[in-house]
């Protein structure tokens, strides 16, 4: 088996109170790890492709970095 190591997750919720976590919160945090997830495996992606980009290879990796992660706030129903 791989040895595979995952970087630390950053949860959008940052200051996490227990009695404060409730479906909304985890909805919102799910769909934040996940879009996380799935821009950080498109730039490996991209960069496993291309080890050595060219000059649009390395636009599109810009771009993809600087999308932000946004989480739209009807999904996060608690109150905090």
């Amino acid at each position: 088996m791989p040895n595979y190591n995952p970087e630390p997750l950053e949860f959008a919720v940052k200051d996490f109170q227990p009695h404060q976590y409730n479906f909304g919160v985890a909805k919102s945090d799910g769909i934040y790890m996940g879009r996380m997830l799935m821009k950080n495996e498109v730039l490996s992606l991209i960069n496993a492709a291309y080890p050595v980009p060219t000059k649009a290879i390395a636009r599109i990796i810009e771009i993809v970095e600087n999308i932000e992660i946004y989480v739209e706030p009807e999904y996060n129903i608690s109150s905090r």
